[in-house]
C-alpha cells in the first residue's frame, strides 16, 4: 500500500507540474520580456534590436526592453541567456557568429544544444571587391590573377573567424587559390584607406560597407556570396554561378535557451514575424542593407542555424584558423 500511496503522490506532483507549466505558457507574457544583446549600445544590431522591441511591445502587450551584454565576441550576452530560466522571458538576439563561436573559442555556448530559434530577423550576403588598378572585372578575373600570383593578394574581413572571412577561405577553398586574409577589427573605414593607397587588394565586407564606395571607381564590386542574385544587389553577379560551396549569408535572429516551452518559442516567433513585416522596421533594414527574412520559417532557421554551424566548423578545422 506505501509504495501504491508513493506513487499516486508522485504521478499527483508531476500532474499538478505539467497543469502550472501549461497555465504559464497559456498566459505568457504577463511580465517584462529582456532582449539581450550580445554587441555594444550603439552598434547597428543594436540599432536593429531597438526598432524591433518597440513594435514587439504593441504584438506582445507587455513591457519588452533591451539589454546590452557585449564583450567576447558576443559570448558574454549568450552565455547569460544560456543560464537564463527557460520560460520566454530571456530571449537572445544574435547574428551568425553564435554558431562559428564554440569552434573558435572555449567553452562558448554550442547553439544547437543550448538555445532554440525562435525567428530568422534578416540576412545579408557579402561582397568581394577589388582594388581597381588590378584589373579585375569578375570571379573569374580573381580566381585567375590569385592563380598566376600565389600568396600575393590580401583581402581583408572585419575579424578573424568572422563570416566575410570564412566567405573568403571557401571561395579560396574552391578555387584551389591562395590570398592572405588581413583582418581589420577597426572596421571597413580603415581597409577602404588602405585599398585606395595600394596597401591591400581586395576586400570581403558587407554591402552596407562596400557598395556606397562602388561609385567612387576606386573599387570593382566583383561579386556577391548569396546563393542567387538580391535586389539590393541586383548589378552583383553571384559567386555561387561558379563556385557554389563559397555560398555564405550572414543572418540575425531570436533564440530562446533550451527547454523553452513550444508554445512559448510559438508565441515569440508569430510576434517577431509581424514585427519584421511593419514598414518601420523593413525601412531600417533596407537601410543598413539587411534583407528582411519575413518568408523564413522557424524549421528553415533551425536547419540554417545547424548546417552553417557544421559547414563553418568544417573550414576551420581545415584551415587551422584561431583566434590569437
Amino acid at each position: 500500500m506505501k509504495f501504491w500511496r508513493t506513487l499516486a503522490r508522485l504521478l499527483g506532483a508531476l500532474a499538478s507540474a505539467a497543469f502550472c507549466a501549461s497555465s504559464a505558457s497559456a498566459a505568457f507574457p504577463d511580465k517584462t520580456v529582456t532582449i539581450v544583446v550580445p554587441f555594444a549600445a550603439g552598434s547597428s544590431a543594436d540599432a536593429n534590436v531597438r526598432v524591433l522591441a518597440e513594435k514587439l511591445r504593441d504584438v506582445l502587450n507587455t513591457t519588452v526592453v533591451v539589454e546590452n551584454k557585449p564583450g567576447a565576441n558576443g559570448m558574454i550576452g549568450a552565455g547569460a541567456v544560456v543560464r537564463s530560466a527557460p520560460d520566454g522571458y530571456t530571449v537572445l538576439y544574435h547574428s551568425a557568429s553564435l554558431v562559428i563561436n564554440p569552434w573558435l573559442v572555449k567553452d562558448a555556448p554550442e547553439p544547437t544544444q543550448t538555445l532554440v530559434p525562435i525567428a530568422q530577423v534578416a540576412s545579408t550576403p557579402y561582397i568581394l571587391a577589388v582594388r581597381s588598378e588590378l584589373g579585375i572585372r569578375s570571379v573569374a578575373d580573381f580566381v585567375a590573377y590569385a592563380k598566376a600570383n600565389p600568396g600575393r593578394l590580401s583581402c581583408s574581413s572585419y575579424g578573424v573567424g568572422s563570416p566575410p572571412h570564412l566567405a573568403l577561405e571557401l571561395l579560396k577553398q574552391s578555387a584551389g587559390i591562395q590570398v592572405v586574409h588581413v583582418p581589420y577589427r577597426t572596421g571597413f573605414a580603415q581597409a577602404f584607406v588602405d585599398l585606395t593607397l595600394g596597401q591591400l587588394d581586395c576586400a570581403m565586407d558587407l554591402p552596407a560597407n562596400v557598395m556606397q564606395h562602388a561609385a567612387s571607381g576606386k573599387l570593382v564590386v566583383v561579386g556577391a556570396t548569396a546563393p542567387s542574385r538580391l535586389v539590393s544587389v541586383k548589378d552583383v553577379p553571384v559567386i555561387s554561378t561558379d563556385h557554389p560551396d563559397a555560398v555564405v549569408t550572414g543572418w540575425s535572429g531570436f533564440f530562446a535557451p533550451a527547454g523553452t516551452p513550444p508554445e512559448v518559442v510559438r508565441k515569440l516567433e508569430e510576434a517577431v514575424r509581424s514585427a519584421i513585416a511593419d514598414p518601420t522596421v523593413l525601412k531600417n533594414l533596407a537601410t543598413v542593407g539587411m534583407s528582411p527574412s519575413t518568408a523564413v520559417t522557424r524549421d528553415e532557421f533551425t536547419k540554417t542555424v545547424g548546417s552553417d554551424y557544421r559547414r563553418f566548423g568544417a573550414i576551420i578545422k581545415a584551415t587551422g584558423i584561431k583566434i590569437q
